[in-house]
């Protein structure tokens, strides 16, 4: 936009986000960063929540849809590969096999 618009970012109960040392940073160019954390750092406010964000300059302002963000604990899982099909001189059919608790996440 002319001119350039500042970003913010709003929390779901509309007030303005900021920084939270080590878990949350908003950058200068309005960029929201999360920031990895482990299960202990956990706050659903944070991980767990729908944000907005907002442009504004001196021609106008407008607020963006929701942002829902569902935040995922660092956790270590196994992958396997399954054959399904295979034949000499044929295309194989392989499938990409992971534990149910975290399929949604990977």
């Amino acid at each position: 936009g002319s001119p350039p618009p500042a970003l913010d970012w709003l929390s779901v109960d509309g007030n303005t986000v900021g920084d939270v040392p080590g878990v949350r940073r908003v950058l200068r160019n309005g960029t929201l960063v999360l920031l990895p954390f482990s299960a202990e750092a956990y706050r659903q406010d944070i991980h767990n929540t729908v944000y907005r964000c907002v442009a504004q300059n001196a021609v106008g302002r407008i607020i963006s849809r929701d942002v829902q963000v569902r935040a995922v604990v660092t956790q270590a899982y196994k992958v396997a590969v399954e054959v399904l099909g295979a034949a000499r001189g044929c295309t194989d059919i392989l499938q990409c096999v992971v534990d149910r608790s975290v399929r949604d996440m990977v």
